[in-house]
């Protein structure tokens, strides 16, 4: 199931993350709105996997993952919510 963004209707995220669960596809979250993704490709495919290589090799204080983990984004004050799938995301080790 791929919900289109040209429609009106904002979801909460309660609404997405219940849609996600039994979709098809991916799609992305966007201050209540839903957007799916398009279908990746080899070119891609390949691009992602050597950022990771090289995330993983230079950034020793980063936790680096692949496009299978969704990411929750909160701006500050609430101004606007995502849920991203981001294709080579790395976070700080605090």
């Amino acid at each position: 199931m791929a919900i289109s963004a040209l429609t009106d209707h904002r979801y909460s995220l309660t609404e997405y993350l219940d849609l996600e669960d039994a979709a098809e596809k991916k799609s992305e979250f966007h201050a209540g709105y839903i957007v799916a993704m398009a279908g990746g490709s080899e070119p891609h495919s390949r691009i992602a996997s050597r950022m990771n290589a090289i995330l993983n090799r230079y950034l020793r204080t980063c936790r680096i993952y692949d496009s299978s983990l969704k990411f929750y984004i909160e701006a500050a004050a609430r101004v606007f919510i995502q849920m991203r799938w981001p294709s080579a995301p790395a976070i700080l080790n605090l």
